[in-house]
């Protein structure tokens, strides 16, 4: 559609009236509004539930196209439809929280570099998830941004605590969506004290739903046994079956999920004994859940990892498949899917029957996925090299700190004592 600013018989018309300027282009703003209006049905909105008005209209940012705008009568909900569609508030009232939230993710997805595009994507995509899970349909999300109190802040937390069993991630996810959006309002100057950063989260640690332990998340040395055990059975009966020889490989080396996939074989030097790691597979939200491959990894830090005597074993075999029955493909694990390799969802669905048939427990409350696999190789090099938790990071694409919060699990009384025993009591 073409704007009336630019369409010169409008502009002539109004000038042979004798107007200023600023009345000129008043006139011409309330014209090119009601063109907007016009194509929408506002005539047979009815209020829902809640008393709101609901329409849909155009977003390029949101998955499918268009997100739901709303208020609480008709002519304020014409105003909000207007200040979308122009991409800005028509005036300071409509800042409200969710039109905050809505920019700060504007500008989240548009301030990135296009090799973290993807990456960012999901990101988006997670916290908008995230956010109608906490914000949506509460009192706060009509709130002008101006307005909203720390005692406010302190409600809708404490009422997301008493509707759902948070863990300590749900409660960081909240305080997260908060302060990126009251960052934002400060940025553009929309509010000039900022609550979110007056909240003080330690307070509401009696109210966090407690995990089970590190040390219950990995899997016990009979139970990576069994797994490697019925891979390699599954590898005799059925060797063409690539995704076993992915899900074992991540057994090994616990390699995430997404650096497993696009593995190439120029990636792997068996004369000098390490595998390069610089790639990954992700799960582009903004693209149908496409599964795409990026040429970085999760921290974006490539990294050789040292391989032995399993690894190679397996490998060697693998070798041998793969001449057998993928010939032609460059990838470790090929499959027959846009990218040419395997999917994540494929090596997760595989270790869900997987532990089904062997009878290894997974629940919500303590999920043990092939990612955990990690827990249980970390824990074991943290401990091969008495706690050189830098070297391990390296090996693993972590940082120290997290490798200390999320994946060392020992608990080796006997190496308790011996530290004991180094003690000199005078």
């Amino acid at each position: 559609m073409t704007s009336v600013h630019e369409d010169d018989t409008v502009l002539a018309e109004f000038k042979g009236q004798g107007l200023s300027k600023d009345q000129l282009y008043k006139a011409i703003e309330m014209i090119e509004k009601e063109e907007i209006l016009r194509q929408f049905d506002f005539e047979n909105l009815k209020p829902d539930s809640r008393g709101q008005y609901r329409i849909w209209v155009p977003d390029e940012t949101r998955k499918g196209g268009k997100t739901r705008v709303y208020a609480r009568n008709i002519d304020n909900l014409k105003e909000r439809v207007y200040s979308h569609i122009k991409g800005q508030p028509y005036t300071e009232i409509f800042r409200t929280f969710s039109y905050v939230f809505a920019e700060t993710m504007k500008f989240e997805l548009q301030n990135t570099s296009s090799e973290r595009q993807v990456s960012r994507n999901n990101t988006i995509h997670k916290n908008w998830a995230e956010y109608n899970r906490f914000f949506r349909d509460t009192f706060i999300e009509d709130k002008p941004i101006e307005s909203i109190t720390v005692r406010d802040l302190d409600e809708i937390i404490r009422y997301n605590f008493r509707r759902y069993q948070l863990h300590k991630g749900g409660r960081n996810s909240m305080r997260t969506l908060l302060n990126l959006t009251f960052k934002r309002a400060m940025n553009m100057e929309w509010i000039t004290e900022n609550p979110a950063s007056r909240i003080i989260w330690k307070d509401y640690d009696r109210l966090i739903h407690q995990s089970a332990p590190i040390s219950q998340r990995a899997y016990t040395d009979d139970q990576l046994k069994k797994l490697l055990d019925a891979n390699r059975e599954r590898h005799e009966k059925d060797p063409a079956f690539i995704t076993a020889y992915a899900h074992e490989f991540q057994n090994l080396t616990a390699f995430r999920r997404g650096e497993v996939c696009p593995l190439l074989w120029e990636d792997v030097n068996l004369e000098e004994g390490y595998i390069y790691v610089h790639q990954e597979q992700l799960v582009d939200r903004s693209n149908n859940n496409a599964h795409v491959i990026v040429d970085h990894t999760k921290t974006f830090k490539d990294r050789y990892y040292p391989i032995d005597e399993p690894e190679i074993a397996l490998l060697n075999n693998l070798k041998e498949v793969h001449d057998r029955y993928y010939p032609d493909s460059p990838f470790l694990f090929p499959a027959d899917t846009s990218t040419g390799c395997i999917t994540c969802k494929a090596v997760e669905d595989y270790h869900r029957r997987l532990c089904k048939k062997l009878d290894i427990p997974i629940s919500s409350d303590c999920r043990k996925g092939p990612h955990a696999f990690r827990r249980n190789r970390i824990t074991e090099i943290v401990n091969a090299t008495n706690g050189n938790i830098d070297l391990v990071a390296t090996m693993y694409g972590n940082s120290p700190d997290a490798i200390r919060k999320n994946y060392y699990t020992t608990n080796d009384l006997e190496l308790m004592r011996e530290a004991l025993k180094s003690r000199r009591i005078v």
